[in-house]
């Protein structure tokens, strides 16, 4: 990814581009991997914090991340043609950045067991099990982002 045309913004639920954040990741779980529509979107997308990635004027990856004791980073995907280009890791480092200006220490995810290589490179490690979500494995992961003293 080039990050003279990539920008990262981050967003609300209430900003204008939450229909672009939607409709990627309706193409990317509901069209392309068979989760369930009805609960794609939830009530923790009200208050998460949305991070949409943009190459060349085109939205094509978004993440979410929900503060709290246990902050989760969610909902990660990027567009068929513009993965295994770096723009999923450039999302990850930008969350991750905005997640230590925070001051959060660390991080949670469910990955997908297939995507679990993606997230390893990242520094996250895996924490359970293999467990069914929404039909699909997955396995917790975290990630330090800051030593506490």
């Amino acid at each position: 990814v080039s990050t003279q045309s990539t920008g990262v913004l981050v967003c609300s639920k209430k900003s204008p581009q939450w229909n672009e954040i939607a409709r990627l990741r309706h193409t990317v779980f509901v069209e392309e991997q068979g989760f369930d529509a009805e609960i794609e979107v939830d009530e923790y997308d009200e208050v998460a914090i949305h991070l949409l990635i943009r190459s060349e004027e085109k939205s094509i990856g978004t993440l979410r991340i929900i503060l709290g004791e246990k902050t989760k980073i969610g909902r990660v995907c990027v567009l068929k043609e513009h993965r295994n280009k770096g723009a999923g890791s450039f999302l990850m480092r930008k969350a991750e950045e905005l997640l230590r200006e925070r001051e959060v220490d660390k991080v949670f995810l469910h990955s997908q067991v297939e995507k679990q290589d993606f997230y390893e490179r990242l520094g996250y490690l895996v924490v359970s099990d293999v467990f069914l979500e929404e039909g699909h494995g997955h396995v917790e992961m975290e990630k330090k982002l800051r030593s506490v003293m």
